[in-house]
C-alpha cells in the first residue's frame, strides 16, 4: 500500500496571501494639488446662448468673466506752470476673458457578483466596491492633471513612433512611442488627430503604460496612418484649439501670436505673453533662478504695498530653485 503523499492531501490544504498589495502603476497629481490648495472654487452656471463670448461681442454669455487692467491710463507731460496747457488727459483700458466650464468623467464598472464575492475580509482581501472607489478617484485626479498640462485642444502628447500590432499580448501589442508616457494610464481611451483642429483618425484604448521607456501599450490595432507628429487628445474632445480645458501650455506661450480665452494676444503686445528662458537643456541653478525672477519682475512690475523687493523675490527664487526645480506652475514631473 503507498503512503500518503502531498498530491492526496492537496484538496485539504490552504492558501496563504499575503495583506498588503501594491499598485504597480504611477499615480500623480502634484500640479492639480497645488492648484486645489490654492484656488477659489466659484459657483457658476454654464451658458449656452449668446454669441462666442469675446471682449468685443457683447451678445456672448459666458459662464465665467476674468476681467483685468489691461493698458494703463493717463498721460505724463511736462507744461508750463505760469497759464500753460496741461493738455488732455486719457484713462486705463480694461478687458476680460471668457472660460465656459469643461466636464469629464471617470468610469469604472463593477459586476453585483463581483461586490457581493468581495464584500468582507472572510471573502477577499480586497473589497472591491470600496478599493475601485478609492483608486478610480486618485487615478480620475491623475488625469486631471495631465489635462492641466495641456494647450486647450486636449492634446496630451505627440506621437514619436508608431507601431501596429495585430494580437492582445506580448509582442503583437501595438506600441506608441510619445513624448511623455507619463500623461497617460492603463484602460485610456486616447483619440488620434493629425494636428490641432483636424479630423480624428480614430481612437485605441491603451492596455499598459511604461513610463520609464516613454512608450503606450494597446492590445488593438492602432487607427489607420497613424503616424510620427500626431497628436494623441482626450476621448470626447473635439481637437479644436480651446475646445478643452485651458491648461499650463495655454497660457505659457512666450509671444503675441494667437488667442487667450477669447483675447486675441496681437491687440494687447507683451500683456497676455509668458516670458520665457531657453536654457537648451542645461540644469536651473541659482543664477538661472534670480534671471526668471527678475524677467517675471520686469513683465508684472514690483507690488511695493506689500513690501516685496527685488533682494527677496532673488532670495525666494533661489531658495525655490534649489528646492525643488519647479519654476512658474510648472509641474517638472511632466516635463
Amino acid at each position: 500500500m503507498a503512503a500518503l503523499n502531498e498530491a492526496s492531501v492537496q484538496a485539504v490544504e490552504l492558501e496563504t496571501v499575503r495583506e498588503e498589495i501594491p499598485d504597480l502603476m504611477l499615480t500623480e497629481d502634484t500640479f492639480y494639488a497645488r492648484i486645489k490648495k490654492a484656488g477659489r472654487v466659484l459657483p457658476m452656471s454654464t451658458s449656452t446662448g449668446g454669441g462666442a463670448g469675446s471682449t468685443f461681442d457683447a451678445t456672448g454669455r459666458p459662464s465665467l468673466r476674468i476681467p483685468m487692467r489691461i493698458q494703463a491710463g493717463s498721460t505724463h507731460q511736462q507744461f508750463s506752470a505760469d497759464g500753460g496747457d496741461m493738455g488732455r488727459g486719457t484713462g486705463s483700458i480694461y478687458a476680460a476673458q471668457f472660460l465656459t466650464p469643461i466636464s469629464f468623467s471617470e468610469a469604472c464598472e463593477i459586476t453585483a457578483q463581483a461586490i457581493w464575492s468581495t464584500e468582507n475580509g472572510k471573502k477577499s482581501r480586497v473589497q472591491v466596491k470600496a478599493s475601485e472607489f478609492t483608486h478610480t478617484l486618485e487615478q480620475f485626479k491623475s488625469n486631471l492633471d495631465a489635462d492641466l498640462q495641456g494647450d486647450g485642444s486636449g492634446t496630451l502628447a505627440t506621437v514619436t513612433t508608431a507601431s501596429s500590432g495585430s494580437g492582445a499580448a506580448g509582442a503583437s501589442f501595438s506600441n506608441i512611442i510619445v513624448s511623455n508616457a507619463n500623461q497617460f494610464f492603463d484602460n485610456q481611451i486616447v483619440q488620434v488627430f493629425p494636428s490641432v483642429g483636424g479630423v480624428t483618425r480614430g481612437a485605441f484604448q491603451i492596455s499598459f503604460v511604461d513610463g520609464v521607456v516613454n512608450t503606450i501599450f494597446s492590445a488593438q490595432a492602432l487607427p489607420a496612418g497613424t503616424t510620427t507628429g500626431d497628436l494623441l487628445i482626450v476621448n470626447g474632445a473635439s481637437g479644436a484649439a480651446g475646445s478643452s480645458i485651458m491648461g499650463i501650455k495655454a497660457y505659457q506661450v512666450n509671444g503675441n501670436a494667437g488667442t487667450l480665452n477669447g483675447l486675441a494676444r496681437s491687440n494687447f503686445p507683451g500683456r497676455l505673453s509668458t516670458p520665457t528662458v531657453n536654457l537648451a537643456g542645461a540644469a536651473i541653478t541659482p543664477a538661472i533662478g534670480r534671471l526668471i525672477v527678475s524677467k517675471i519682475a520686469l513683465a508684472l512690475g514690483e507690488s511695493r504695498d506689500s513690501g516685496c523687493d527685488h533682494k527677496s523675490a532673488r532670495d525666494q527664487g533661489q531658495r525655490r530653485s534649489r528646492h525643488d526645480e519647479k519654476v512658474h506652475a510648472v509641474d517638472v514631473r511632466r516635463l
